[in-house]
Formats: C-alpha cells, sequence, structure tokens
C-alpha cells in the first residue's frame, strides 16, 4: 500500500466500523433471518431470507443488522458471501456466522462492501481459516485486515462509478450466458432445414424434400452388418487395452473423448459385430439419449458400451454424416423419444432404432448438404471457441475492477477533499466519547450478574472444602447445552484471572462439565472429595455405558461461536501459543455456586499437578477435544 494516491491512508477496518448490536427475538416476535443460504453470492445481494418467530429462532440468530451495514461470512467455503442490507430489511437479525460491518461516520457504506468483496480481502481471510469441522476465521480476522483508506468524499465518487462499471459487466455477463442457448437453437434449426431440403432447394431444383425416398434406417446398412448394441461388461481399465467409447463420449454430433475407457482385448474380441472400422454412426440408447455422431477412421479397432447402438450405413446408398445429421434432427428425436422405454432408466430398444424412418435424396444432394450445413455448424463452432475465451476474461473483470478501485486508479483525485488521516482521527475521537454499553436484548438462560471487578488470583494449592456439604457442587440434572458450557467456561477463564492457555482452559471447562472423566485421573483422596461435592455426576459410568465423546459434542462448538459473537471470548496467539481471556461483556454471566466451585477445584488441582498428570487418563477423543481438534 506505499504507492497509495496522496490524500489516501491505511486502517483496520475495526476503525472504520461499530459492532452489531447482540440481541435474541422474544419468543413470540416475528423475523427475518439472514443466514449464509440467503446469500445470492454471484449478485451479492440477500436474496431469500427466512421469516420466523422467536421460538423457531437458531441460537446463531443474535446479530440485528440495519440498513448499510455489510454481512461477511466467516466460514470457509464461504468467504465471497458478502451482502449489504437494504432499507427493506433494516432491525432484522442476522447469523453469528456473519461479520456484520456498520460504518462509521465518513465511510460509504457501499465503499465498505465492496472493499470486502475484492480478490485481495477474501485471499487473505482464506489464509486466516482455522478448524477442521468448521473451518471459519475469526470476527477480530476481519476487523484486523488492514485496507487503504480513500478521502471520504472520493469513497462515494468510487462507489458510484463501481455502481455503474460492476453493473455494465453484469448486464454483459448476461448476455454472454444467453450465448450458448442461441447457439444450440441455431444448431438445431441448421439441421432441421438442412433435413427438410431448405438448404439445397435452389441447388436441386426441386420443392424441398418431397422427392426424397424413404426408408427404415436398417434397410440402409450394409448387407452382412446389423444395427445392434456394444459390450455388455466392461470389466476393470486396462491401460494398453482397446479404446470404448460409452455414452459420456457420444454426444451430438460430436465426440468428448476425456475419460474414455479402455478394456481388454480379449474382451473387446468377443464383441466383434460392434468393432469399428470408422464411418459407422454411433447412437445413445441407454441412459443419456440424444447423442449421436459418425465414428472416424482414427477409431478403426475401437469398440463401443452396450449404451451405444452402431448402425453401420452403406456408403453406396447414403452419406454417414447426412445419416447423422437425420438421427440427430428435431423430427427423428421426436420419434425416438416416443419409442423410449424405462423409468429409472430410460433407453430405446435396438428393434425401434432399426425401424426409425429415414427420408434421403440422391447421394449428389446429400454431399451438398453435408458440405452446406458443416460449413454452418462450423460457424457456431468457432464462435463457441471465441466465447470460451471471451468469458474467461470477464471472469477476471469485476476482481481488476476492484482491485484498480482500491489502488486509487478508478477515480481522479481532488486536492479539495479532506484527507483520509483527517477522517480517520475523527473517526476515533468520535469514538472515543461513544459510552460503551451492554448487548441488548433478552439473554436466555444467562442471569444479569455482575463479575467483581477484580478478578480473583489463581488459586495455589488445595483448599480445604471439607466443610461444604455434599451435593455442593451437583448441577441437579442441569441440560448440557451451549448455556451450561458458556457458564462453565466463563468460570474456568474467570478463576484463572488471566489469559490462559487454550489446552489448559480446554481440559478445564471439559473436566468441569463432565466431571466422571476427572474422577479416574484424581489420586484416591481428592477423587472421595471431589466425588462428595460433585455428586452422582462424578461418580464412573457401569463398563457396559457408553462415554461422551466430546469432538462430537455440538453444545461444544456452539457455546464458543456464542461467546466469539458477543465478545465474551477473546482469543490471542495462534497454535500451542493460542491463549483465551474473558472479554469485558461476559461479566453478564452468572457462575455463582456450584460452576465457580467446580472450576476453583479443577483449576488448583492442574496447577499443581499439570495437564500432562490428567491427559493421558482420557480417550482419545477427549484428547483429540483438548487439543483443539474438534469443536
Amino acid at each position: 500500500m506505499s504507492e497509495l494516491p496522496a490524500g489516501w491512508g491505511v486502517a483496520p477496518l475495526s476503525a472504520l466500523s461499530a459492532d452489531a448490536d447482540q440481541c435474541v427475538p422474544a419468543d413470540d416476535e416475528a423475523f427475518t433471518y439472514i443466514d449464509i443460504g440467503s446469500i445470492d453470492r454471484e449478485a451479492k445481494s440477500i436474496s431469500s431470507p427466512q421469516v420466523l418467530s422467536g421460538r423457531e429462532a437458531p441460537s446463531r440468530a443474535r446479530k440485528k443488522v440495519m440498513a448499510g451495514d455489510t454481512v461477511v461470512s466467516m466460514t470457509r467455503p464461504n468467504l465471497n458471501a458478502v451482502a449489504l442490507v437494504p432499507p427493506e430489511l433494516d432491525g432484522q437479525i442476522a447469523s453469528t456466522g456473519f461479520d456484520v460491518l456498520r460504518p462509521l461516520n465518513g465511510i460509504d457504506p457501499r465503499w465498505l462492501g465492496y472493499l470486502v468483496r475484492s480478490e485481495a480481502f477474501v485471499t487473505a481471510m482464506s489464509d486466516l481459516v482455522q478448524g477442521a469441522l468448521y473451518p471459519a476465521v475469526r470476527a477480530k480476522d476481519v476487523r484486523g485486515y488492514v485496507v487503504p483508506v480513500a478521502p471520504s468524499a472520493e469513497q462515494t465518487r468510487i462507489a458510484d462509478q463501481l455502481d455503474t462499471l460492476l453493473a455494465r459487466i453484469k448486464a454483459c455477463d448476461d448476455h454472454l450466458d444467453a450465448i450458448p442457448g442461441l447457439l444450440k437453437r441455431f444448431r438445431q434449426a441448421a439441421v432441421s432445414a438442412a433435413m427438410a431440403g431448405e438448404l439445397t432447394a435452389e441447388w436441386s431444383g426441386s420443392t424441398p424434400a418431397q422427392a426424397w425416398s424413404i426408408d427404415e434406417l436398417q434397410a440402409l446398412c450394409e448387407p452382412k452388418r446389423v444395427i445392434t448394441y456394444g459390450v455388455v461388461k466392461l470389466g476393470e481399465e486396462t491401460p494398453a487395452g482397446t479404446p470404448c467409447l460409452r455414452t459420456s463420449n457420444v454426444r451430438w454430433l460430436k465426440f468428448e473423448l476425456d475419460g474414455m475407457k479402455r478394456i481388454a482385448s480379449d474382451l473387446s474380441a468377443q464383441y466383434g459385430r460392434t468393432v469399428l472400422n470408422g464411418g459407422e454412426i454411433l447412437v445413445n440408447v441407454r441412459g443419456t439419449l440424444g447423442g449421436v455422431a459418425v465414428a472416424t477412421p482414427k477409431m478403426h479397432g475401437w469398440n463401443v458400451s452396450r449404451e451405444v447402438a452402431v448402425v453401420p450405413v452403406d456408403a453406396d446408398l447414403i452419406n454417414p454424416e447426412f445419416t447423422a445429421y437425420w438421427v440427430a434432427s428435431l423430427e427423428s428425436q421426436r420419434w425416438l423419444a416416443r419409442m423410449e422405454k424405462g423409468v429409472a432408466y430410460v433407453g430405446i430398444n435396438i428393434e425401434d432404432l432399426r425401424r426409425l424412418p429415414v427420408r434421403y435424396p440422391s447421394l449428389d444432394e446429400q454431399n451438398e448438404i453435408v458440405r452446406r450445413l458443416s460449413n454452418l455448424l462450423l460457424v457456431a463452432d468457432q464462435i463457441e471457441r471465441l466465447l470460451a475465451k471471451v468469458s474467461e476474461r470477464s471472469i477476471l473483470l469485476v476482481p481488476q475492477v476492484l482491485a484498480k478501485a482500491f489502488r486509487g486508479e478508478l477515480v481522479p483525485q481532488d486536492a479539495k477533499d479532506e484527507p483520509a488521516s483527517q477522517l480517520l482521527q475523527r473517526i476515533a475521537a468520535e469514538q472515543a466519547e461513544v459510552p460503551k454499553t451492554a448487548p441488548s436484548g433478552k439473554k436466555r438462560g444467562r442471569k444479569a450478574a455482575e463479575m467483581p471487578a477484580a478478578q480473583p488470583a489463581r488459586q495455589t494449592g488445595m483448599p480445604a472444602w471439607i466443610d461444604l456439604p455434599a451435593d455442593a457442587w451437583s448441577d441437579h440434572g442441569a441440560v448440557h447445552d451451549e448455556h451450561l458450557v458458556t457458564v462453565l467456561l466463563t468460570a474456568v477463564l474467570k478463576a484463572w484471572g488471566q489469559p490462559m492457555p487454550q489446552e489448559q482452559a480446554r481440559l478445564a471447562a471439559l473436566l468441569c462439565l463432565q466431571p466422571r472423566l476427572f474422577t479416574a485421573a484424581l489420586p484416591a483422596e481428592h477423587a472421595k472429595q471431589w466425588r462428595r461435592l460433585v455428586g452422582q455426576a462424578a461418580e464412573p459410568l457401569p463398563a457396559q455405558v457408553a462415554s461422551l465423546q466430546p469432538a462430537l459434542n455440538t453444545p461444544w462448538r456452539r457455546a464458543l461461536a456464542g461467546m466469539r459473537g458477543r465478545g465474551d471470548l477473546l482469543e490471542s496467539g495462534q497454535g500451542t501459543l493460542a491463549a483465551w481471556s474473558l472479554g469485558p461483556q461476559a461479566s453478564h454471566v452468572d457462575t455463582s455456586g456450584w460452576p465457580d466451585g467446580r472450576a476453583a477445584f479443577t483449576l488448583a488441582y492442574l496447577q499443581t499437578q499439570g495437564v500432562d498428570v490428567v491427559l493421558p487418563t482420557l480417550s482419545m477423543e477427549a484428547q483429540a477435544f483438548v487439543h483443539a481438534r474438534a469443536a
């Protein structure tokens, strides 16, 4: 970004956008829910949001959006799922799978929305994806991305120009997308005209097609060869074997040889009736119907599968290419469609194919029809090849235009514009004056209890909990959902009192949630005390009862996603250095009572004995969870 125009600056997205409000709709409240499936990734718009009631709301429906916000997907492979929130969706709710960028005063909403559509942004986020089961970037990764910042007035000029240019590119793409359909109709029309004699009416000097001969297809074949299908069971791929054409290779008036199979030569020899000489008509009779083409001289010695029929026409009676055109014509295809049999696996009986009516002129006129029709179809092929090249280039237009825009090359600069440096200073000053408020909305399963201003220091030994009554830390059958996980993880991090290694935090929270796992790891004296205080949940399971597989425990995933989305969970470092701590909003989570008790006991033991003492006692699934190879 060192070559940005004068007057531009750089800043992280966090300096340009505010956080969306967190909320949970009331049970009887109707709202529009924006999730990943609501985003049209091509148009970059919200196209099909759901209308739900609060009681139907998924746990991820927590981010209240406003008109002008930009929603940015944080999950892979959806990182390009971004959209600007339109006025009609103001006040609705988005999934926590999005980061919501709310432009601050002086930031054009459209400019911000275009910025996160850029290839540079998507590529940078792709490199920061974490997680195996649910790969995603974090909100802090999105907001930490450093972007070029144009003066406010220039942002608007850029956004206006991008609106115009991208609309033109979209219109151009729509026209390009229509061309394949036009070419298909042109080819069909050309073949139909040729088979009606219209291409050669002036050449022959006769009424089109009315004086032509008509015979069944089999009557036009070589006397000693019959129309039949090929090899029934192809067997294993044989690299040095005989090429064998299948329906995927035989298309409408052409061959596609990618993926062609080779079969054992001795197997092919058993089906000598369909070994090709070149010049035969090949017709798909099973599965993908409509394919028809003339075998080329290079296909001499090849064979076909049972789904492909070989039509060995007599070249002294009828031109093979003319025959292929006739079979490919709409008239013949409609006739064959009436002969189709089957439901799950549609096909044409060989007897019906043999009876296909063929209308044909003299050989001289056939040859002239083939010449003229081939020239027309060649023009269509040339247009199609040109279309492919243009389409490849058109794909690059949008990323190239966006890159040009954010290099400051799309519109001219104006020396009268307020520099970006002053804009950023003003935004920072305005934000410093904004009072920090707690998120609005109903909090399910959470109590409004304040966390003490000073967090307690870490425990340094095993306190005497002997005076506590039995079952003091029993959860009394609490539902093991994401809210319970949130409470226990918060209790662990609060008891630790400073950034905590992620693996240790995961282990401690797991032991608090599944206390019987801890029982198995503790020395007898501590295990007895733990079981007395926790109660039945700390008792070992009978041998025949399966234990929890925490790596597959959905509440863990939901709890972490919710805490990250609300800002309750702060993360730093990566890999083995990753650490967790509590955000300021976590003060609203009530951990008093048994959650704090379990957390204090667990951390006291882990601190004095170490993680390495407990971890080997756990199952492989539990260890994978602790090492963050799962939820």
